[in-house]
């Protein structure tokens, strides 16, 4: 099952949904062909292409699109609970209590018609996420545990096998409805490396995630490939842990921190942001909610709270994923800036697993998080992260207000009334510094010359179908 970002380039190659991105986030055709809306916003209608198969030949029928949908309820957890909620008759499954979705209706061969609870104006973009994405239920059934590393999907890839020093083998599904991807092969290296130039340089790679120092290390002529990510990095205080619950004493945090020094240490090509909803997304950036840096400020806040120059403020558990070196930086400089000001960290070291385990038992005091969008919408931010209900609220935040906001947001249609509704939200959330922006980075691949068709959407996302070699390799 999907379970964050980074698995997402592997599910968009072998697995198909009925609808996809594409480099520029438009929603287009996948297994489905065409849709239509009704004018109230709650039934989608879809014909299927008849020519869509999976990787073992058999035709994709509606019915594997219901079996996907009630597995993916019955099974997943977190962020993806969220977006089936809207289906009628989902909540039913999530929680247990119902082994069919009444919202989900085969109507024909091809055809079958999605029923929402209630309006939720970007539902036809979520069809296109992981979560969302259809397997045959034979294989899944027949396979067990092993599905995971012997997956069968629908998409332009298939797994030709997972050898056993980690590299997962791909080849092109020939009868894939888009037409035959050009490469003959694709190999995808899982390891830990900090740094992917070397092997690259080694030819190792044929493409490698660069910081913005590593141009120079590069041949001359190297092609690079940016884009900036649709997401924030940012520093959560968690209003469950004493004295975070303090008004005064988050926003003398926030009143602390340097972000140039925060752009400065992170490896990639960053962007000091001050809204916690990034550029790209219809109705984000550039909002400044987070305070500019003032220590003289934060100091007067500190004390008008109880705790001058820090006093009787214990040592906080700051959780980050400093296996990675950006982020051990970023970490760094976050400590340092608010040493400044007398509240003082006590460094968690966590693999990205136990960090991950940490936030999602929301007992993390502090941490550094990087939120990247599931979908181009404002609600994969603000409705997901700071709806007292959102399954990916990690920080005890609960404002009324905020929710009827957010859910009047999320029903509305009206693409200039839905801006209006996230801004106030936003607002009032930026107001609160529980979840304090402090930057946005791009993606930047080295690609070996020769590799063609090489893009990045905004969720740092090539589309394999689309490369091809101009030259031996």
């Amino acid at each position: 099952m999907y379970e964050d970002a980074y698995q997402w380039q592997l599910m968009e190659n072998v697995f198909d949904g009925l609808v996809r991105f594409d480099p520029d986030l438009n929603v287009t055709p996948g297994l489905a062909q065409s849709w239509t809306v009704s004018p109230d916003g709650l039934t989608f209608s879809f014909d299927l292409k008849p020519n869509a198969r999976f990787h073992n030949g058999r035709p994709v029928t509606p019915a594997d699109v219901v079996y996907s949908y009630v597995r993916a309820a019955r099974s997943t957890t977190g962020i993806a609970k969220e977006y089936f909620a809207h289906v009628a008759g989902a909540q039913a499954v999530i929680e247990g209590k119902s082994t069919t979705i009444s919202g989900l209706q085969i109507e024909g061969p091809h055809q079958l018609t999605i029923r929402l609870s209630h309006s939720y104006a970007p539902f036809l973009a979520t069809l296109a996420t992981p979560p969302f994405r259809v397997v045959p239920r034979e294989e899944v059934e027949s396979r067990g545990t092993a599905f995971s590393r012997q997956p069968i999907g629908s998409g332009p890839f298939r797994v030709r096998q997972w050898r056993p020093d980690n590299v997962l083998e791909l080849e092109p599904f020939e009868d894939y409805p888009g037409g035959r991807p050009y490469l003959d092969s694709v190999e995808v290296h899982f390891g830990n490396w900090e740094d992917e130039v070397e092997p690259f340089l080694r030819g190792e790679l044929d493409r490698a995630l660069i910081a913005r120092t590593d141009a120079a290390r590069l041949p001359h002529g190297t092609p690079v490939v940016q884009r900036l990510e649709l997401g924030t990095t940012c520093l959560g205080l968690n209003l469950g842990v004493k004295p975070l619950d303090d008004d005064r004493v988050r926003r003398a945090i926030a009143l602390s921190l340097d972000r140039s020094e925060m752009v400065a240490a992170a490896d990639r090509i960053a962007v000091a942001s001050r809204g916690v909803v990034p550029e790209g997304i219809a109705g984000g950036g550039p909002h400044a909610f987070a305070p500019d840096r003032d220590l003289a400020a934060a100091r007067q806040l500190l004390a008008a709270a109880g705790h001058p120059e820090g006093r009787a403020i214990p040592a906080l558990d700051f959780w980050a994923n400093r296996s990675n070196p950006s982020v051990r930086a970023v970490a760094a400089a976050v400590a340092r800036n608010l040493g400044e000001i007398g509240v003082h960290v006590r460094e968690r070291t966590s693999s990205w697993a136990q960090f991950l385990d940490a936030v999602d038992s929301r007992t993390a005091p502090i941490y550094l998080l990087t939120w990247v969008a599931d979908t181009p919408d404002r609600d994969s931010y603000l409705g997901i992260l700071f709806h007292s209900r959102g399954t990916s609220n990690y920080l005890h935040y609960s404002d009324p207000q905020v929710d009827r906001l957010l859910e009047h947001a999320r029903e509305e249609r009206d693409p200039t009334a839905r801006i209006r509704l996230y801004g106030e939200a936003e607002e009032r959330i930026g107001a609160a510094n529980v979840l304090i922006p402090l930057f946005s980075q791009a993606n930047a691949y080295a690609v070996k010359p020769g590799l063609e068709g090489f893009t990045l959407d905004s969720f740092g996302n090539t589309d394999w179908r689309r490369l091809w070699w101009s030259a031996p390799h």
